[in-house]
């Protein structure tokens, strides 16, 4: 992260931080956001409610270098200038309130356990298609197919059971380096996801010849 810094001071360039779901981690020691290390006004964070309250807020927000602020301000008046202002003014008092903090403390526990639930769920279950790839933070799981040839037959069996599961070709803008899946599970209840996991399980075992 310094190194990342450093780099950018090297080129006078500056970085574009996308935080778009670093409320909720999941780790012991959660790593502090790339802003908060930078001295020098090169890093712009960016993040959003859509994640931490509900998707068709349609709400972001940008933290920015002090000298860059003024000329947001201005491009953003100039490329909207009728924005949602009753929408936008109720969230800074909601957040201003500290309800936004009490909503995220009691979520990130209830997210822990569907995180938790759905990780059981593929290892006990789907360990044979897939691994869980790294990630402690987010609403959503990234998985691996250990055989990439088995693909389609794991992505339409999952779907029957999970289907907000997509490909993480889907993410791609080229041919993807690893196959595999993306799931979310931010708004299914933990019993939830250990039927839909072990019935994919299932699917896929009566699937093998």
């Amino acid at each position: 992260r310094q190194a990342l810094l450093a780099r950018a001071r090297e080129l006078g360039a500056v970085i574009v931080e996308d935080d778009y779901d670093g409320e909720f981690q999941f780790e012991p020691h959660a790593q502090d956001a790339l802003q908060t290390l930078d001295r020098e006004g090169r890093v712009f964070y960016v993040g959003t409610f859509s994640k931490s309250l509900f998707p068709s807020l349609r709400k972001g927000f940008v933290v920015t270098p002090p000298w860059a602020r003024d000329a947001l301000v201005d491009i953003r008046r100039t490329s909207d200038s009728h924005g949602d202002a009753v929408t936008q003014a109720t969230l800074a008092a909601f957040i201003a309130d500290g309800h936004l903090a009490r909503h995220i403390r009691r979520m990130r526990p209830i997210y822990r356990q569907r995180r938790e639930a759905l990780v059981k769920g593929l290892d006990a279950a789907l360990g044979r298609w897939v691994e869980v790839l790294p990630g402690a933070a987010g609403l959503h799981l990234s998985v691996r197919a250990r055989r990439p040839a088995a693909m389609p037959v794991l992505l339409d069996t999952v779907q029957q059971h999970m289907p907000g599961v997509l490909p993480l070709s889907a993410y791609a803008l080229g041919k993807p380096s690893v196959h595999g899946l993306c799931m979310g599970y931010g708004c299914v209840e933990v019993e939830q996801i250990v039927q839909a996991v072990r019935a994919a399980g299932r699917s896929l075992e009566r699937s093998q010849p």
